[in-house]
């Protein structure tokens, strides 16, 4: 009976070890969804509150344009944030190795 135990222990680690090789393109996976999270949220949202405020206040396209504008200027600073913390954690991630 503990020859099963540690056999599937063992398979368990093995399989742990086999998922951090593998897992050499999930950092830039998560920097992809963050960016593009960014980029498409505040876009999203521009165009959803711009054509309802326009409607309802009867100017359109100007809310439209204006939310679009500061969306642009949120995306971008949201990519901002994202990609200095990349960096400093890639700096951080040197500092360790030397």
């Amino acid at each position: 009976m503990a020859d099963v135990s540690s056999c599937y222990m063992d398979e368990e680690k093995s399989n742990e070890e086999d998922f951090k090789e593998e897992s050499w393109w999930q950092q830039g996976l998560t920097l992809f969804a963050e960016v593009s999270s960014w980029i498409v949220a505040p876009i999203i949202l521009a165009l959803i509150f711009g054509k309802m405020l326009d409607k309802h206040f009867d100017t359109s396209p100007w809310i439209f344009l204006s939310l679009t504008g500061v969306s642009f200027f949120v995306s971008c600073y949201g990519i901002y944030r994202i990609v200095i913390g990349y960096i400093r954690g890639l700096q951080n991630k040197d500092e360790e190795e030397k």
